[in-house]
């Protein structure tokens, strides 16, 4: 019972006995040496190194572990701040996978992919939640490589030897000394090797090797061009995004002029000059009136009287205006 305990208590605390958790808890360095030994206890050809001469010393821990059967080599790097920060992952080799990203030092997969990370988390505890993360979504070789490396693979170096360890006299269908002899002299050695099955199979695989080359450079010239396809249109966008913007700009300004035209101030001013206007119109057409006289713009007293209604009319629309605005010194 006291056994399981123990065990419980090292896994939670990375391979620490509670006293020793309790005096190492404000060094950090410490939690890290044990850890990184754990790692390489656990994982068979881990490796560690530690970085001092960079502005920040690194640890650099580089292991392989294992998923669906897919050996996939990945390297820790545990900064000052560890273990209250994460530590990154890199993933080495040729893999590929839905949360790998590309980072400053190489393809990287971020640790709140696969667990929630906290100060009381280890090492062997992150690599086994992404051993886990992996056996339920394992990453997948290129496509590219793995047939380059299933056309590589069918010829072997035993076949290169067998061919070079080849007894030529089988390969003539004459028995004779002098029989021999003649063939020899009728037929080149080139063609005389190049009958062989070893040679046969060894030229049809750099047959092979050679058409895939081929047919594996006009895919990259396509991708290349479809690449540079889409940087063009992204250029253009850019282009018209720029030009969004100036046009933007420019739109922002007017409205900004015509703000400053008819601000708070100003419509209170042009609204002022026009109830004084329309006032004063008013006062003479009245003067006039009783006047017996008539204005420009009324031919006869019934004009001077529909035109004397009409700005008085506008004059106390303006007047509403005028008592509807806030009160405020126009100057």
């Amino acid at each position: 019972m006291h056994q399981n305990i123990w065990g419980q208590q090292q896994q939670q605390y990375g391979g620490f006995s509670p006293n020793q958790m309790q005096n190492t808890l404000n060094d950090p360095r410490a939690i890290r040496e044990q850890q990184i030994a754990e790692v390489k206890k656990s994982y068979q050809g881990a490796s560690h190194q530690r970085h001092t001469n960079l502005a920040s010393p690194i640890d650099v821990i580089e292991l392989t572990i294992s998923a669906k059967g897919i050996q996939i080599p990945i390297t820790l790097l545990l900064d000052e701040s560890y273990p209250v920060s994460h530590p990154r992952i890199l993933i080495r080799g040729r893999l590929k996978h839905r949360m790998f990203e590309d980072g400053p030092n190489g393809i990287e997969i971020q640790v709140s992919s696969f667990m929630s990370w906290s100060s009381s988390n280890n090492l062997v505890q992150a690599l086994q939640a992404l051993k886990s993360y992996f056996e339920k979504d394992p990453p997948q070789q290129e496509k590219i490589i793995g047939d380059v490396d299933n056309l590589l693979s069918s010829v072997t170096e035993q076949d290169f030897k067998d061919l070079v360890t080849t007894d030529v006299s089988t390969l003539f269908q004459a028995k004779t000394t002098q029989e021999l002899r003649d063939y020899a002299q009728a037929v080149s050695y080139q063609e005389i090797i190049a009958s062989s099955k070893g040679y046969q199979k060894i030229a049809k695989n750099l047959l092979e090797v050679a058409a895939f080359n081929e047919k594996t450079a006009r895919e990259i010239m396509d991708k290349v061009e479809q690449i540079n396809q889409r940087k063009k249109r992204a250029a253009e966008l850019v282009q018209k995004i720029d030009q969004a913007k100036q046009e933007y700009a420019y739109t922002q300004s007017k409205c900004k002029n015509v703000s400053d035209r008819f601000n708070l101030q100003e419509v209170y001013r042009a609204v002022e000059e026009e109830h004084y206007k329309l006032d004063k119109l008013s006062n003479e057409i009245d003067e006039t009136a009783s006047m017996g006289r008539t204005v420009n713009k009324a031919g006869n007293l019934e004009d001077m009287i529909q035109l004397y209604y009409e700005t008085r009319k506008k004059f106390h629309y303006f007047d509403i205006i005028k008592t509807k605005l806030p009160g405020i010194n126009p100057n």
